[in-house]
């Protein structure tokens, strides 16, 4: 969990911004894992959820599936605007 609050001057303006996540990883065993993040900033009022759950074959070799969504948020309701879907994989050739 993390998160930034700064306080901008410019000769153009001022302004805040605030930057929040919260991220989880579960690895219920050595080849499997969850990892998940979620973002949010004031400035586009937008949040990200990234989602990805890996799958080692065998060492060097993985399998991933991985989950992006996008939300704007206006007074407090969810519009999703982006969905993403995709499977990954990482393989390793010895000779």
């Amino acid at each position: 969990m993390g998160g930034s609050y700064n306080d901008i001057s410019l000769d153009q303006g001022e302004f805040e911004t605030i930057v929040g996540s919260l991220g989880v990883r579960i690895t219920p065993s050595t080849r499997l894992s969850w990892d998940s993040i979620i973002q949010y900033d004031n400035i586009s009022d937008q949040l990200g959820v990234n989602s990805r759950v890996r799958y080692i074959v065998n060492p060097g070799s993985d399998l991933y599936l991985v989950v992006n969504q996008g939300f704007d948020v206006e007074d407090g309701n969810f519009q999703q605007f982006s969905s993403e879907l995709v499977a990954k994989v990482g393989w390793t050739f010895r000779f």
